[in-house]
């Protein structure tokens, strides 16, 4: 089981030592910034090989960094709706912001964020059901391929 560690200013999940790292809740403007933050860094957790195996080896603005902060960030505003905790404007302009800049890095790709978001929906009923929510979805096989 992966630790949470309180800090004063920085939110990163380390895979080495299998730990989240999230600064106190005070440090945040608002509860629901908090709550985001968590949910993102714990969707990086649940990809760890000990859970669903998603973490990619990667460097800091390489595609597949990009692909993982898609599928955490992604994962992070499914688990705020799915909780009614939402996002307040300051938390969907920051979030608006972080995804827009994360798909610059896959632009050439968009199939990547189709698998993101699949990723993503698997990401979250992992989350729900290891938080003990009785009514989450079950895992299911989302198609290949998303048709519009």
């Amino acid at each position: 089981m992966f630790r949470c560690i309180w800090t004063l200013d920085e939110s990163y999940y380390y895979p080495g030592l299998d730990e989240v790292h999230v600064p106190l809740q005070e440090r945040f403007k608002t509860s629901a910034g908090c709550s985001h933050t968590c949910a993102h860094e714990l969707a990086h957790a649940s990809g760890h090989k000990k859970r669903l195996n998603y973490l990619e080896p990667s460097r800091f603005g390489s595609e597949d960094y990009a692909k993982e902060e898609l599928r955490a960030e992604i994962s992070a505003c499914l688990i705020s709706a799915y909780t009614n905790e939402g996002l307040g404007q300051l938390e969907f302009e920051n979030s608006n912001a972080y995804l827009d800049s994360w798909l610059t890095a896959v632009k050439d790709r968009p199939e990547e964020v189709v698998t993101a978001c699949r990723r993503a929906a698997k990401t979250v009923d992992y989350m729900l059901a290891a938080a003990g929510y009785a009514d989450a979805a079950p895992e299911a096989d989302l198609p290949a391929v998303l048709e519009v």
